[in-house]
């Protein structure tokens, strides 16, 4: 992977992977290695590519990827990204697999190389990028649509099952037409990350009241989230399988039963 994602640049890769345990072979390798990138290149350039490049290299940011990422990648990736060979892997990894915040940026590339970062030198450093454009990501169309259903419904309390690190939610508590709202995932970390988006150390006592976070599986029922006036799965439908799609139907219409879900 660091071959691949620095040799194309013209870096030389030196690369060697550590064990997980020296005084324990048999435990195999760890995910981390000794690395070292030699090469002339101008180092605003340089510094650009690994700011770009170690993201997509541990596949895991630790904060909410949002609209932004994407001019921050475009903006470090002039002058090379568009013409890596593995330009897909790195929109894919650096914008979290959300696949239409890379179509965004897919888009927007093709726009910008023609734009503002005409007429730079390599020597010249990194340009900016001209980000005008009409493109609007899946998934702000999507949240827009969600949040006109449910005023349409006359919903006022509303659970997100899979909230993830609060997204939706942050769009909710904004609206004072909702009076209680909760975010379920059944990751601990999310809800972690929840409370920091949503400044839930920062607001008065009267947002407080409205909202709540709970970690809660999408399969088992839990009395919490029973009786609202709407249910969604705003961002974590699309991970159901099959084979657990019978038990979150259940959960959902069965034993949460809210007024109206979709």
């Amino acid at each position: 992977m660091v071959r691949r994602l620095f040799e194309p640049l013209g870096w030389n890769v030196d690369v060697e992977t550590i064990a997980l345990d020296p005084e324990y072979p048999g435990w195999g390798e760890s995910h981390y290695v000794y690395l070292e990138l030699n090469g002339t290149i101008c180092l605003s350039t340089a510094l650009f590519q690994i700011h770009a490049l170690l993201p997509v290299l541990t596949d895991s940011k630790h904060y909410w990827v949002g609209d932004d990422e994407i001019a921050k990648l475009l903006r470090a990736g002039v002058g090379w990204l568009a013409g890596h060979p593995g330009k897909e892997l790195i929109m894919t990894r650096y914008l979290a697999h959300h696949r239409d915040m890379v179509e965004a940026a897919a888009s927007l590339m093709v726009e910008g190389e023609g734009g503002s970062a005409e007429g730079k030198t390599a020597g010249d450093g990194p340009a900016e990028v001209n980000l005008t454009s009409t493109v609007v990501p899946l998934h702000t169309l999507r949240g827009d649509a969600v949040m006109t259903e449910l005023k349409d419904l006359g919903a006022r309390r509303v659970v997100d099952i899979g909230c993830g690190e609060g997204t939706p939610m942050q769009r909710l508590m904004a609206e004072p037409h909702f009076t209680r709202f909760i975010g379920t995932d059944v990751a601990a970390w999310a809800m972690g990350w929840g409370e920091t988006r949503l400044r839930m150390d920062e607001v008065g006592d009267r947002h407080r009241e409205r909202v709540r976070l709970i970690q809660s599986s999408a399969r088992y029922a839990d009395d919490r989230i029973a009786g609202l006036d709407a249910a969604v799965l705003i961002e974590a439908i699309e991970h159901i399988g099959s084979e657990r799609l019978s038990a979150v139907v259940a959960k959902v219409f069965v034993h949460a039963r809210p007024r109206e879900s979709w």
